[in-house]
Order: structure tokens, then sequence, then C-alpha cells
């Protein structure tokens, strides 16, 4: 446990100390604390962008919904996260570049006005604190498991660690550092690779490939993989901390391509935590190792009993570094959506502590945090939450960006009616639903109305109601209204 120990102290000074070295770059200005001064190249973006999208909390989260459900469970995940970048290359990335923004609420806030710029952003930030949470469950169990540190305790000391760098540099520091983190990720994920090769567990998944109409065959419920996919690939579109990646390069064709790079990247990182998910079963079952998903996420209780040592520590740094490329992203996005989008701070605005954005959003980094820890500390579920973040995002805040974004007639009233429809419908359905994506709804739930079965729906039915909403309340006011921008 000792050259664990040193390995997790050694990569967290290091990521520390880099990213307060690079905070000097500031310079004092927001700009280029919130997208760093625009100067992002090609690389530092895909590279930026990939560690961004993988996260310890999705790479847990695949390995236990493979196990759990399987191998359709997981690929729904990674073709989602990695789908929504390509996405976001091919119809966003160029057009929002362009406008110069500093946050996505900002095109909310030029498009269809205030009133929308504030509620799309109070549902951004806490869909962002929501992903938090998701990542700083992943720490936790890391550091319960290998390195003997409760799990609570874990989440308070690393998350103390994050902020240190993020609240200094902001994302002249994150996007640095990372370049590091993303090294370690995809030793890590070779590392799994080499594993899972090793033991011979490509020989148990053919089955579940072949048969893709298992896509709808999932244990908890025929709707739930096809929300996943739905969740992770059209609700990641309005991701705050892709988008600031995206507003913080050189130029707009930098950000098309590196969107390209950084969703091939996230898929193919994802494959080896997908083909332990789907063949570990049958090796816990030949060894005779206890597995209890609940208890324990399924990737860490398979690293606990294969050899060499040297592999499993470098996995292990390998999802720490993931769990801390997102995380710091998130809290500085979240942050900056507060500060400037909620209370109203805008660049360049001085007093005598300096530029007031600039402090706002690193005093902001607090409260987002803290309510991330209490998200953590509440649903100690792999791969859940960052589901259920952009499963918030998809219910409100998609339709109208992609719609102001490439439909002419999109208006203000009918974004404001298509947010309201689809976030009460999808609260609403939240509260009679006795399940999340396996998970028992613990949180808010009213008995009586529905069953399991219904878990998913919930998912696919709320944007289509936004996307119906929308589209009859813009035709209807077409003549009195137009965008703001």
């Amino acid at each position: 446990m000792h050259w664990i120990m040193a390995a997790v102290v050694g990569f967290f000074a290091i990521i520390i100390l880099v990213g307060l070295y690079l905070s000097k770059s500031v310079k004092g200005r927001s700009e280029n604390y919130i997208v760093a001064d625009r100067k992002l190249i090609l690389g530092v973006t895909a590279a930026t962008l990939t560690a961004q999208s993988i996260d310890a909390d999705i790479t847990l989260g695949l390995t236990n919904f493979t196990f759990q459900y399987g191998f359709w469970s997981g690929a729904a995940m990674i073709l989602g996260l990695g789908g929504a970048l390509i996405l976001i290359g091919l119809f966003f990335a160029e057009p929002l570049n362009k406008m110069k923004l500093l946050t996505l609420p900002d095109f909310y806030r030029k498009t269809y006005g205030r009133h929308m710029e504030a509620m799309v952003s109070m549902l951004m930030a806490l869909s962002a604190s929501i992903f938090i949470g998701g990542c700083l469950v992943a720490l936790g169990f890391i550091f319960q498991s290998f390195l003997g540190i409760p799990y609570w305790p874990a989440i308070i000391l690393v998350s103390a660690g994050i902020l240190t760098y993020t609240m200094a540099g902001g994302l002249v520091s994150i996007s640095k550092t990372d370049i590091i983190q993303l090294v370690f990720v995809l030793l890590g994920a070779a590392a799994l690779m080499f594993i899972v090769l090793d033991y011979g567990l490509l020989s148990n998944i053919t089955q579940g490939i072949e048969n893709p109409s298992k896509m709808l065959d999932s244990n908890t419920g025929p709707a739930v993989n096809i929300a996943i996919l739905l969740a992770l690939g059209l609700g990641n579109i309005v991701a705050i901390d892709f988008m600031e990646r995206v507003f913080a390069t050189d130029k707009p064709e930098t950000s098309k391509k590196a969107c390209y790079i950084a969703g091939i990247g996230t898929i193919l990182i994802g494959i080896p935590f997908i083909l332990v998910g789907v063949s570990s079963n049958s090796l816990f079952t030949e060894l005779d190792i206890p597995v209890n998903p609940d208890a324990e996420p399924v990737l860490l209780t398979f690293l606990s009993n294969v050899q060499p040592q040297i592999l499993t520590y470098l996995i292990l740094l390998g999802l720490i570094a993931a769990a801390v490329s997102t995380a710091d992203g998130l809290i500085l996005a979240a942050s900056s959506i507060t500060s400037h989008n909620l209370l109203g701070y805008k660049p360049g605005s001085l007093n005598k502590r300096g530029d007031r954005l600039l402090y706002m959003s690193r005093l902001c980094m607090i409260p987002v945090l803290a309510f991330s820890i209490v998200c953590a500390i509440t649903l100690p579920f792999p791969g859940t939450l960052i589901i259920l973040s952009f499963d918030i995002l998809l219910s409100g805040a998609a339709i109208p960006f992609i719609l102001g974004v490439h439909w002419k007639k999109a208006n203000k009233p009918a974004a404001i009616a298509s947010f309201v429809a689809g976030v009460l419908t999808r609260l609403l359905l939240f509260v009679l639903t006795p399940t999340f994506y396996g998970i028992e709804n613990n949180i808010l739930f009213i008995e009586g109305f529905l069953t399991p079965a219904f878990d998913g729906v919930p998912t696919i039915l709320s944007p289509l109601i936004g996307l119906v909403v929308f589209v009859a309340v813009a035709s209807i006011t077409q003549e009195n209204n137009i965008k703001t921008g």
C-alpha cells in the first residue's frame, strides 16, 4: 500500500505545483481565467477535451453497468459520450467559437434574452455540481479500497487538492495539467487492456456484441439503454465544460477538429473498461471471488485480485487522473456560470480587489464544490450521477440550444415554454418513478403511480415534449417575436 500511497501523493503534488505555477498566466484577467485568452491550439484542445470526457465515474460506471446489465449498457454510455463530442464538432463548434462567448448561457442570452439565460444557468450549475459529485464518488471508492482512507474523508481531502490549483489558475492551469492527467489515463487504459488480453477475457464477449437487439433488453427496463444513449449523447451537447474549451481555441477550425479527435479517443479509451465488465463475471466465478457492485465498484474488485500489482497501480493512477481532470473543469465552468450569468459580473469590471468576475468566479467554487460533496455522500453509485446530470440538461436546455443554432424560427417564447415543459415533465416523472437507471429512488418518490419498468422513459419523453412545445409555440408566435440576438 505504501507504494500506491506514495504514487498518489506524488501525482497530486505534481498537478498542484504545475497548476499553481501556470496560474501566473491569468494576469488578473477573468477572460484569461475562464477561456485561457482564447489561445488553445489543436493538440492542447484535443487533449483537454478527451481528459474532460473520460472521468473515473464513467469508467467505474462502464464496468458496473456492463457487469450488471450487459455489453450494450456500457456501449450506450461510451458511444453517447464520444458521440456527443463528434456531434459538437459537426454542428456546433465552429458557429459557437465565432460568437466569442465566455460561457454557454451567454448563447441563450444573446439568442433568447435574460430570463432564458438565468433559467438555463441554474440548470447547468446544478447539472455540473451533480457531475462533480460523480467524480468524487469514484475518488472516494478508490481511496477507500486501495489507500485505506474512509470514503467521505477521502472526498474532502481530494476536493481540497483539486480546489487549490483550479481556484488559482482556472482554464490556464486546467488545460495544461489535463495533458499530464491524460498521459496517466492513457497508460492506465493500456495497462487494463494488457490485463484483459493476458487473462483471455476477450473470449467471453462475442455473444453480447453480436446481438444488438439486447440494446433494448436491459434488466432495469427496456428503455434504460436508449435513455443512457440520449442523455450522454444529446444532453452532453450542452455540457458547459466541453463548450468552455470550444470557446477557448485560437480559431473555429481548431475547436471542430479537436472535438472529432476527442470523441474518437473517448470511445477507444472506454473499450477495455467495457471488456472487463462483460468478462469479469466468469473470472470472478472461476476464481471464487465475491463481488458486490453496490458495496464496491466491479472494476476495483477486479483490480484487487489481478497481478502484477504494478499494472494495478498504473490503472488506479489513470482513474484518479481521469476523475481530477474532469472535476476541475466542471468546478471552473459551474462557478463561472454562477458568477457571470446568475450574479451578473462582467469581464473587465474592476474594484479594489481587481477583476470582479475573476474574484467572484474563484469565490463561487466553494459552494459549488460543497454541494457536489453532498451529492457524492448521498448517492455513492458509480456512473449514475453523470447520467443524471446530463439527463437534467437534456430535459430543458438541449432543445432550445439545438434549434437556436440551426432553426431561424426559434424565438424567446418557444425557448422558455420548451424549457419549462421539459423540466417540469422530467421532475414530475422522476417523482413518480421508483427507480432511475436501476437505482432505487430514495430522493423523492410518490408511490402508486409507475413501476420500475417505466425507468428510462422519462429521459426520452421530456425532451420530446420540449421539442413539440418549442415548435408549436415558435410557429404560433412567429409574427410578434424574433431571436433576441
